[in-house]
């Protein structure tokens, strides 16, 4: 084996070694910013939950008449954000209170 053959496998094997590191580099890179995405989805999802719960509360106590609009909010609440934590109690105490039957969609506040 010549010098040149032993300088181009040792180069050969530093390139790979090295074009490894720098793939392996990128991967995490990736990784971290999934994960970043990930938790900022979450909160937004909390958000948009909150918010929801606050609009749906508002107009349970102050526009209790509206029940188009207020059936339309809980639909969005409890079906599509799967909401809940304390707002079946209220939802259905409004549900009583108004004489409203309950929708199908409504599952307890389960979802």
């Amino acid at each position: 084996m010549t010098a040149t053959n032993v300088l181009t496998a040792v180069c050969a094997a530093l390139g790979s070694a090295g074009l490894f590191t720098f793939l392996q580099f990128l991967i995490d890179r990736r990784d971290r910013k999934k994960d970043r995405f990930g938790k900022i989805e979450k909160k937004l999802d909390k958000l948009e939950k909150d918010g929801c719960r606050t609009q749906l509360l508002i107009m349970l106590s102050d526009y209790p008449e509206n029940t188009k609009e207020i059936m339309e909010l809980a639909q969005h609440y409890f079906s599509d954000l799967r909401g809940n934590w304390y707002m079946s109690a209220v939802f259905e105490g409004w549900m009583k209170a108004q004489g409203v039957r309950v929708p199908e969609w409504y599952g307890g506040g389960n979802g």
